[in-house]
């Protein structure tokens, strides 16, 4: 009798130590499930984040990473069209001042007009102006350009505009060459500066990346 309750005691110990190590390992499982979730979860707050209300993802293009944000454009009669939005430069980062009104199109035409001044030595100046237009039509804008020196528009037989010799009802964009870049608004009226260091590619994606910004709050405000 005495062997037969000695043998269960050290059954039961063999038992309760056998627990124990279940208990560890399953211990050191949920710990590690708990350091790849905390992982993932600061690998992944990496490469998403907000700004200005806007959710970005942080993606890899070819050999460089852009900021993508998504979102949505009614279309009258039809599905609406998603447009993606992608920026080169952290919006997090883009110090270009915006300085004024906010950026807010009233009129599905718009005047996309150059100074004769616009720095040509920059090599992305075209690059700028076709990103800005392309965005435009994207987002169901029609695109008119123009030329903001008089006489040469005159000998070039090409549309003179500015800001101060339009129409009050037309939306207008001014890029012109100046000593620092810069951007303001004035009601309808939307300046882009570019100064002599070139920084024309940040100047459009944060006029760019600002239009969206006060459009989604002008639409969240109407609801």
């Amino acid at each position: 009798m005495e062997d037969t309750k000695k043998k269960g005691t050290n059954e039961g110990k063999k038992e309760r130590k056998i627990e124990k190590q279940i208990a560890k390992i399953f211990g050191f499982l949920v710990l590690l499930v708990i350091i790849y979730l905390v992982t993932a979860a600061y690998f992944k707050s990496l490469n998403h984040f907000t700004y200005e209300g806007l959710s970005f993802s942080k993606e890899r293009y070819g050999s460089r990473d852009v900021y993508h944000y998504y979102y949505f454009i009614p279309v009258a009669g039809g599905k609406p069209l998603q447009y993606n939005l992608y920026l080169k430069f952290d919006p997090r980062e883009n110090d270009v001042p915006l300085e004024g009104d906010k950026v807010l199109f009233q009129k599905q035409r718009i005047f996309v007009t150059l100074d004769t001044n616009y720095p040509e030595n920059c090599s992305d100046n075209l690059v700028g102006i076709v990103d800005l237009n392309q965005f435009l039509n994207h987002n169901q804008f029609e695109v008119v350009s123009g030329i903001m020196n008089e006489s040469y528009a005159a000998e070039n037989n090409k549309r003179y505009v500015t800001c101060e010799n339009s129409s009050a009802k037309d939306e207008i964009i001014e890029l012109f060459g100046s000593n620092r870049t810069a951007i303001s608004i004035d009601g309808n009226c939307h300046r882009i500066a570019i100064g002599p260091e070139c920084r024309i590619e940040e100047a459009i994606e944060k006029f760019k990346l600002q239009s969206v910004i006060d459009a989604r709050e002008l639409n969240l405000g109407n609801k």
